[in-house]
């Protein structure tokens, strides 16, 4: 130990200076000191201590306020020894606390950065020195700096108290090397991860990076954020089963909200089960999972198994992004698993409902049903609430489930979905796939190398968008009113083409996806399979059928396969009707998408 006195110090006329934190237990209750390091000189740990006879020996945190009577460890890298250092005892009054001159660090607690000591506690506790669970403007929170340096971490780091701020040095430079359990984050907005509450506000988490090891690992997971900032972040996937960033429902239905991710990264080894952004439900109502939430100028996600994988949430959108080499997909809306299968009953009172007398469907509410098989098939429709044994639908079906009804039901859905300024070079199968539960999703400016097939709508949902690949879409609408049963009949442009040729595209480019919408077919019967074609060729790819008792709204298609539209060549609609069709005073439009 070196010690020595000089004159002069900022709070007493007397300093002493020490080399560490271990030889400032050996001083003298009654001085103001200075500490050259936390385990060495110039380790950044150091700082002015002076001594407080009343702040209680309770108020021990291993950083900002150090009781004398506590036993430094002998070996810092044991983890058992960390943790009796920085646990508190109680009785008597007296403490050094530290003279913060500069925003606190993390070595401030003892953190190393060497990349191979465990730092998880004592940046724990730097985290902690922010505040826990309180709510008070002006008080709580503040700001925790994290120096250049690699610190490994085997446990969550949580984040306990609104208006927090942990900042980086930048994320090539301050980087946290997490070995955690399965299922396990790196870092967690929250103070468990079983607590519904409190959610945390106004967080603030930028400039460093996070790096993922072992199976199963999440990065950062916000289910308890509100009005959070993530800025300047690179997350790299090591191992499989990983997730960048995590955001489920917190169990309240009031987090995650409003939250924005700006200038983040996920890098991963090309894994198919690694996934940039998740957005999951948890079991409450639909609005427990992600919403409102902003994700832009995001710099790369890149060598992952899925970049964005929206299982559920409300008006989430994603503006201005960059995506290259994604294994699987691009985008996936509402693809989580089944929740429920089975037949229904033989009674069932009325359209709007399927009873299953052997299921336990709980309160399940704001899901989707399919029925995929028997009376109904082929109907997708969404759920308003649940009993036990009972799913209410928001309207009545054109027919009633019986027991040769199969069905499935799915608990997660997507809603009000925004993708917008999209850049990626990927070989990816399908670029974004919709399953069912997904609707009123809205993609544009979607610039993309990805494979065959551009966007895949399983729920064939009649509210989402499509995108748009290259350059500009141009929607070209045909009508047709009063349709007539057996018999095929042209379609009629609304705007700016001929009666009997169509519409004329001046440039080339390929058809995309058809929409077709009926209005006064709700308990009708019969199948119309519509056809588009360029220059009398039936574009085969977007042909699809509508049956009048199941798909009564309208149904969509989208082409597997890019048909080019020759320029100067007319694309044409038509409708082709069985003998049973009943829906001749029905109504219908269809938007054929093409993309120039």
């Amino acid at each position: 130990m070196a010690l020595t006195k000089i004159k002069g110090s900022i709070a007493s006329e007397l300093t002493q200076v020490v080399d560490t934190i271990s030889d400032l237990l050996t001083i003298n209750n009654d001085e103001q000191v200075q500490v050259l390091g936390y385990h060495a000189k110039g380790d950044g740990g150091g700082g002015i201590f002076y001594w407080d006879s009343s702040e209680p020996i309770t108020s021990h945190d291993g950083g900002l306020v150090i009781d004398p009577t506590q036993t430094f460890p002998t070996t810092w890298a044991t983890t058992d020894q960390q943790t009796t250092w920085f646990t508190a005892g109680s009785g008597s009054n007296g403490c050094w606390k530290r003279l913060l001159t500069s925003p606190r660090t993390v070595k401030h607690f003892g953190a190393t950065g060497d990349g191979t000591t465990d730092d998880t506690k004592p940046i724990q506790k730097a985290i902690d020195s922010l505040g826990i669970d309180e709510a008070v403007i002006g008080t709580s929170g503040g700001e925790l700096h994290i120096p250049k340096g690699k610190y490994k971490t085997t446990q969550a780091l949580l984040v306990k108290n609104s208006w927090a701020t942990i900042l980086g040095e930048g994320r090539y430079s301050s980087v946290i090397d997490f070995y955690g359990a399965i299922g396990e984050c790196a870092l967690y907005i929250g103070n468990n991860y079983l607590a519904v509450l409190p959610v945390y506000t106004h967080i603030a988490i930028r400039g460093f990076a996070i790096l993922l090891n072992n199976v199963g690992n999440y990065g950062i997971r916000y289910d308890r954020s509100q009005y959070g900032a993530f800025t300047g972040l690179l997350v790299q996937l090591k191992n499989t089963n990983q997730v960048g960033v995590y955001g489920k429902g917190n169990g309240d239905g009031s987090g995650p909200y409003y939250n924005k991710f700006d200038e983040v990264m996920v890098s991963g080894t090309g894994a198919t089960t690694q996934t940039g952004f998740g957005f999951y439900r948890n079991v409450f109502p639909l609005s427990d999972c992600p919403n409102f939430n902003i994700i832009t100028n995001i710099n790369k996600i890149n060598n992952v198994g899925v970049g964005f994988d929206v299982q559920a949430g409300i008006g989430n959108t994603f503006s201005n992004i960059i995506t290259e080499s994604i294994v699987t997909s691009l985008f996936r809306f509402a693809h989580s698993a089944v929740s429920y299968s089975g037949t229904a009953d033989m009674v069932t009172p009325n359209a709007q409902t399927l009873i299953d007398s052997t299921a336990n469907f709980g309160s399940m509410s704001n899901g989707t049903l399919r029925i995929v098989g028997g009376t109904g098939g082929g109907t997708v429709a969404h759920i308003t609430s649940g009993t036990a044994t009972t799913l209410t639908l928001p309207q009545p079906l054109p027919f009633k489930m019986d027991n040769t009804s199969q069905y499935i039901a799915y608990e997660g859905r997507c809603t009000g979905t925004s993708v917008s300024n999209l850049t990626d070079e990927s070989t990816c199968a399908v670029a974004f796939h919709s399953k069912y539960g997904a609707n009123t999703t809205s993609l544009s400016n979607i610039r993309t190398t990805a494979a065959t097939v551009k966007w895949q709508n399983d729920g064939r949902d009649p509210d989402s968008y499509f995108p748009i690949r290259q350059g500009q879409i141009i929607p070209l609408t045909f009508s047709l009113t009063n349709v007539p049963a057996n018999t095929t009949t042209l379609l009629l442009p609304t705007t700016g083409g001929s009666n009997d040729g169509g519409y004329i595209i001046g440039m080339g480019g390929y058809i995309h996806s058809v929409s077709t919408s009926f209005g006064g077919l709700f308990g009708k019967a019969g199948i119309a399979t519509i056809r588009t074609k360029v220059l009398g060729t039936e574009q085969t790819t977007v042909t699809h059928t509508v049956n009048a008792a199941v798909n009564f709204k309208g149904f969509n298609a989208v082409a597997t396969t890019e048909g080019t539209v020759v320029r100067r060549n007319p694309i044409t609609v038509e409708v082709t009707t069985d003998a049973a069709w009943t829906g001749t005073s029905a109504d219908m439009t269809v938007i054929v998408c093409v993309v120039i």
